[in-house]
This record gives structure tokens, C-alpha cells and sequence, in this order.
């Protein structure tokens, strides 16, 4: 990356995080949760180009999924409540393959059968776990049901049922079902992405994001170590806090590397691999971090009314989405073994 590029991608970052850390309260976070989108707040990073950021250049975006991507560090320490992260990768998808590009939101799924009907397409089947399903334009890969070979489809807002539906942070996650829908011939075009690739996206994704809410978690758990006073002291004083506190930046220092390493592969590069690692060593962190950001914070940590909370139930809640630590760590070991024993270390080497 040329110094002008990265000048440019650092000055989006701050621009969007200082747009995040104004306007995402807990007053925001409390309507979204209730199920309130924060249209107005769309509308400021839609200003900014924040939404368009993985298109080409010619678009009006970076360029780069890469660079787009991390714009999900600062809205996961943020707690951003708006598919920011799905729609930076929807638009990649919908460009790589010329689909046509609407304005507003975007989501991503797989799965439904599409069927040629005229000029036109039908789309069947049902989606579930659809991140901001309700709210947003659906960027779906779907099989062809003449051919099997893999189509990507935009789905407009409104178009398709949808049973609403959440994850532990309040973040709406929608079945949505399609009953012989028709869907236009610019609406359908066909894709060399598959649905593997596209976890490993997700997971790529996700890990960006948790990266964020764990430096939140330690960020804050550090400030009430050393506000919070017992016995005529900091707690952040007391070597068992101290440890706690090592325990939750350890493993956001290693979730950083893991995280950045993957983005990094995505314009190239063994990207599957560290995906995987990314998603499952991140995963790990939300688990032993999450808990010792607890702990140091006691009993005021666990209620609804402090803030931690926003942080760490998205930790627990994204840990599970685009693959789990068991669902990765049993991929990589199928990809070592499928190695074979003579590439093995050259496989772990690669990886490190």
C-alpha cells in the first residue's frame, strides 16, 4: 500500500470512528435493541461514503474489500448497531458479479433454489439467521435449479417474508422465506463465490468486529481498575486484578494479529487458512477475555445498565455467526491432515 492510499484509508477510519464514538449512546443502543433502526445515523455514514467503501474507485470506494474492512474495528469497539459489515461485503459481491446496486442497506445469505420463469427468475426457500433481514436489501447466493451452478440474486427490501428474530446482543437476526418469488433478469447473475468462501468471508468479517468490542472491553475494564478504589487503593493495585487484566490484553493482542493477518490475505494470499485461524482464535478471546472483563468490574459489570454489556454480549453473540472455535478448529485439522504427514510443518509454518 502506497503512502497516499494508507493516508487515505487512516483518515476514513478516524473519520468514521469519531462519527461512531458521537453518536452511537446508549440511548441508541437501547432503542436498536428495542428494534428501532437508526435511520439518521445511516443516513450520516451514507454522507461520508462509509457504506460504499469496498466498491472500486470508479464507484466512489476504496477499491479494496481489505481496506474497506477495516472500518469494522472501530464500529465493533463502537457498538455500532447498523449492518455496516454486511453491506461493505454485499456491495463487493453485487459488483463483482454487475448486480445492479441499491441504495440503502445491504445483507448477505446463502441458500434457496432459483428457477428460469420467462425472461425472469422465481427464487424458493427459506433463510435463516439473516442479519438485519427486515431492514435491508438482500444480496443472496442461491443454487440454479437447472444447472446447479451458483447465481447471485438481489432480493429488494420488502419483497420476501420475514420472521423476525435476534442474537444476544439485540441484533436482529430474521428468517426470511421466499414462495416462488419472481425476481427480474438483471436481478440474477452468476458468481464464481461459493458458499465456502463466503463463511470464510463472514468469519473474516466477524473477527474484524470482535477485534473492536474487545478493545472496548479491555479499554474499559482498565479505566474502572483504576478508578474503582477498595481498602484505600485502586483495585488495579492488587496483583489478582493486575492478572486479569494481563489475561484480557493478551488475548486481544493476539486477536489483533489474527484478525489483521486474515484481512491482509483477502486481496491474496492463503486467505481460507487464516480466516479460519482468525475466526477461531478470536472466538477463543470473547470467551477468557469476556469473562475477566467481568470479574474485575464484580457485581456492577453483570447488570443491564452498565455499558460493558454492549461489548461483550456482541463477543459472545458473533463468536457463533460465519463458524464457532469447534467448527474452525476442526476445518483446519481436516485441512492439515488432507496436507498430507510430509507437508504438515510446512502447513503450520505457513500458518504462524
Amino acid at each position: 500500500m502506497n503512502e497516499e492510499r494508507g493516508a487515505l484509508r487512516q483518515a476514513i477510519i478516524d473519520t468514521a470512528a469519531e462519527l461512531f464514538k458521537a453518536e452511537v449512546t446508549p440511548a441508541l443502543l437501547e432503542s436498536a435493541e428495542r428494534g428501532e433502526f437508526p435511520q439518521a445515523l445511516w443516513a450520516e455514514m451514507a454522507a461520508l461514503g462509509l457504506p460504499q467503501a469496498s466498491l472500486s474507485e470508479q464507484a466512489g470506494g476504496l477499491g479494496s474489500l481489505r481496506d474497506a474492512f477495516a472500518l469494522l474495528r472501530p464500529a465493533g469497539y463502537h457498538a455500532l448497531p447498523l449492518p455496516l459489515a454486511e453491506t461493505l461485503l454485499a456491495g463487493w459481491l453485487a459488483e463483482q458479479a454487475k448486480l445492479p446496486l441499491p441504495e440503502g442497506p445491504l445483507s448477505i445469505a446463502a441458500g434457496g433454489k432459483l428457477r428460469r420463469e420467462g425472461e425472469g427468475w422465481t427464487l424458493t426457500g427459506t433463510v435463516r439467521n439473516v442479519p438485519w433481514g427486515r431492514n435491508a436489501h438482500l444480496i443472496l447466493l442461491a443454487e440454479n435449479e437447472a444447472g446447479g451452478e451458483a447465481l447471485l440474486a438481489l432480493v429488494p427490501h420488502g419483497a420476501a417474508s420475514v420472521g423476525r428474530g435476534h442474537n444476544l446482543a439485540g441484533e436482529p437476526r430474521d428468517t426470511v422465506g421466499f414462495a416462488a418469488l419472481p425476481l427480474g433478469p438483471d436481478s440474477v447473475r452468476p458468481t464464481t463465490v461459493d458458499e465456502a468462501w463466503m463463511r470464510h468471508a463472514g468469519a473474516a468479517m466477524r473477527a474484524a468486529q470482535m477485534v473492536g468490542a474487545l478493545e472496548k472491553a479491555l479499554d474499559q475494564t482498565v479505566l474502572h481498575a483504576t478508578e474503582r478504589v477498595q481498602f484505600g487503593k485502586p483495585i488495579g493495585k492488587f496483583q489478582a486484578i493486575q492478572q486479569m487484566i494481563a489475561v484480557l490484553a493478551n488475548h486481544t493482542a493476539a486477536a489483533i494479529m489474527a484478525a489483521d493477518r486474515a484481512l491482509d490475505a483477502l486481496d491474496g494470499g492463503d486467505f481460507a487458512k487464516l480466516s479460519a485461524i482468525a475466526k477461531l482464535r478470536v472466538g477463543e478471546a470473547a470467551g477468557d477475555a469476556g469473562r475477566s472483563a467481568h470479574q474485575v468490574h464484580g457485581a456492577m459489570g453483570f447488570t443491564q445498565e452498565h455499558t460493558l454489556n454492549y461489548a461483550t454480549r456482541r463477543l459472545w453473540s458473533w463468536r457463533d455467526e460465519f463458524g464457532s472455535e469447534a467448527h474452525w478448529a476442526a476445518w483446519l485439522g481436516e485441512a492439515a491432515l488432507s496436507a498430507g504427514a510430509d507437508r504438515l510443518w510446512d502447513f503450520v509454518g505457513e500458518a504462524a
